[in-house]
């Protein structure tokens, strides 16, 4: 079985936070989401924020998801390298938090300086929420 698999390790500044055999990864790269399957060219890539998602198994439903803040990706001989600056298990994120942390940034007045770093954080809260209830 192993032969079919790649290995996936995820770090981030602090310390490990995935490593082991997968079927599949999906990442959210600069120029549009991609696959890696076993036997994928060599490539590194920039992530933005987004949805990284691994297949532990042959069956989809064994999933492992993941809210990444951006990073990047080495793969190269059936490993896959994921270095991210910041990662959520979207199994924990709390819609209602989300929801207020969203009203709380639009009802507020921005000023222009401020209003990049606000969407950005928008933006994220949003992703969130999204992919929370793909589940």
């Amino acid at each position: 079985m192993t032969e079919k698999l790649i290995h996936v390790s995820v770090i981030s500044p602090e310390k490990v936070l995935y490593d082991g055999n997968a079927s599949s990864v999906s990442l959210p790269g600069n120029q549009g989401n991609f696959t890696v399957l076993r036997d994928h060219v060599n490539i590194v890539s920039l992530l933005d924020p987004g949805a990284l998602v691994i297949s532990e198994g042959t069956d989809s439903n064994e999933e492992v998801r993941f809210i990444v803040d951006g990073g990047f990706v080495e793969v190269s001989h059936n490993k896959v390298n994921v270095l991210v600056e910041g990662l959520i298990d979207i199994s924990n994120v709390d819609l209602e938090k989300e929801k207020k942390a969203i009203e709380s940034i639009l009802t507020n007045i921005i000023p222009h300086e401020k209003r990049s770093k606000l969407e950005t954080a928008l933006a994220a809260h949003r992703l969130r929420i999204e992919l929370s209830q793909k589940k």
